[in-house]
């Protein structure tokens, strides 16, 4: 991750920026008009490999790009947004952030007194080889029938899988699509400003990449339904646990749309992890099996090993220790029934 800190003083800035939605962390099935897999297996001369996309990542490390490289010349994923006060990554940022105001102004860089904090976010990709994306469709069009077939009781979504090559921009055109590329980039813009004198600012940029996934989502209380949603999946073995991990929040989203960004930002993100990581794992093992992915149960072993290096997932543990005795229809209905919080103390009480 890179960031870059700006402090400005006498200089008119723009305190206009609004409370959106911000994304989960940290990325079901529709006909695609052209589908990558399609055009690549009727090439005359690509030998296609359904396994392409399960090249270790540790092999292929994420380059680091600039955010002014990856502005100008990399795909944008989904709309800029703005992050919402009271939420996960906005206490992230007003907790980061403090220490270099107080130093600002201790140097006589800004004045004291009461700042605000706005912030925006926006995705890039660096798109995934051709043969490993086109793989990387196919198999996550399976994973989702597999996850289907296993939880009857899930809706099914229509999905626009999405290979993202380094031409495309999807910054307006993103609803239910699940992009797949290499790797994915965020870049955080937030400005302090003095509430008295909005002169005063400090700019902060932050860089940051991933080769996991990620969900982005925008909930309608009005509704009960998303205004949009979208999927960022990696296009290497990552994608075996990833891809559930992402789509299962498509329907736990619902119960933790009032406190993820205002009551219990935490709480609800630390719980809301906790569900889809854990259902994901279970799923993910059986998936594997049954499509006869190589070496499946290796390349899952490996990521879930990440669990246990950030606290974002302090309680995806118990709840897999709780979802392999219960059952994952089980955890769901808990989650319907008695929300983020009656699931999260079954899987405490089970410890």
């Amino acid at each position: 991750m890179s960031m870059c800190i700006e402090y400005i003083q006498n200089m008119q800035t723009k305190k206009n920026l609004e409370p959106g939605i911000f994304g989960r962390r940290s990325f079901i099935t529709g006909m695609a008009a052209t589908s990558a897999i399609a055009l690549l297996k009727n090439h005359p001369r690509f030998s296609y490999d359904p396994w392409a996309f399960l090249i270790d990542p540790a092999l292929r490390p994420i380059p680091k790009i600039p955010a002014e490289e990856l502005q100008k010349s990399y795909p944008r994923l989904g709309p800029i947004v703005d992050i919402p006060s009271g939420s996960f990554a906005y206490k992230r940022l007003e907790t980061l952030l403090q220490p270099h105001l107080q130093e600002a102004v201790l140097d006589k860089k800004l004045i004291e007194g009461d700042y605000d904090l706005y912030a925006k976010t926006q995705l890039y990709c660096l798109p995934a080889r051709e043969d490993a994306a086109a793989s990387a469709e196919d198999y996550g069009r399976k994973a989702y029938s597999f996850l289907l077939e296993s939880l009857p009781e899930l809706e099914r979504r229509w999905i626009r899988w999405t290979p993202v090559s380094k031409e495309d921009d999807f910054s307006n055109s993103y609803d239910r699509r699940v992009f797949l590329g290499h790797a994915f980039y965020e870049i955080i813009e937030a400005i302090l400003v003095n509430s008295e004198d909005s002169r005063e600012s400090m700019k902060y940029t932050e860089t940051g990449s991933d080769e996991g996934g990620r969900f982005v989502s925008q909930w309608n209380k009005g509704s009960n339904d998303f205004n949009y949603w979208f999927i960022c999946a990696p296009a290497n073995s990552n994608l075996l646990l990833a891809l559930y991990s992402e789509i299962i929040m498509l329907y736990v989203t619902k119960e933790t749309a009032d406190q993820i960004y205002s009551v219990k930002p935490i709480e609800s993100r630390y719980a809301s992890e906790a569900i889809s990581e854990a259902a994901a794992r279970i799923i993910s093992e059986r998936a594997v099996e049954k499509l006869s992915v190589p070496n499946g149960m290796h390349f899952i072993d490996k990521i879930a090993g990440t669990y246990k290096k950030n606290e974002m997932y302090a309680l995806v543990e118990p709840a897999l220790a709780w979802m392999r005795k219960k059952g994952v229809s089980e955890g769901f209905r808990v989650w319907r029934e008695e929300g983020p919080d009656g699931f999260t103390a079954r899987i405490k009480d089970a410890r």
